[in-house]
């Protein structure tokens, strides 16, 4: 018994003595030894029922992230505003950057405001394409989309 325990504790020993651990330092030159720079934008995409428009185009209003089934339903034919803040998280300047952003069912008749003729719409796909442009580092810059519902006879019934 004396001697299993000794052989077991000598293949152990040869064991660890084969073992051995690998790391990689990826923080200077990426994780295959390129300096890979690391590029990310995030989009906050808010909705209002009460914004408004003053006379140089700003707008205001409540906006919210998400509406839960206790918050305020849109009527048919209401207008909707989305408030799209587009960010550069990442520590290197963007250039042409174009955000597609989807809709959601049963809007159209898209007004896309300070933005102007700029912004594209897909009514089939129910897409918009926003040329943001350039973006600096942790530079944002904010969007706002006006949409309609679709009127009564073009909504699902409740």
């Amino acid at each position: 018994m004396k001697n299993n325990a000794i052989k077991t504790l000598t293949l152990a020993t040869i064991m660890l003595a084969f073992v051995s651990t690998v790391s990689a330092d990826t923080s200077e030159y990426g994780q295959y030894g390129s300096n890979t720079p690391s590029r990310s934008i995030s989009l906050d995409k808010m909705v209002s029922s009460n914004a408004s428009v003053d006379s140089n185009g700003n707008y205001s209003g409540d906006f919210t992230d998400n509406l839960s089934s206790t918050d305020y339903r849109f009527k048919p034919e209401s207008t909707v505003t989305f408030k799209l803040t587009v960010k550069n998280t990442s520590e290197e300047d963007l250039n042409n950057v174009t955000v597609k952003d989807f809709l959601p069912d049963y809007v159209n008749s898209v007004n896309t405001g300070a933005i102007g003729d700029k912004v594209t719409f897909d009514s089939n796909a129910n897409t918009i394409y926003i040329p943001v442009g350039n973006l600096a580092a942790n530079e944002s810059k904010t969007y706002y989309i006006q949409v309609k519902t679709a009127a009564q006879s073009n909504l699902p019934a409740d």
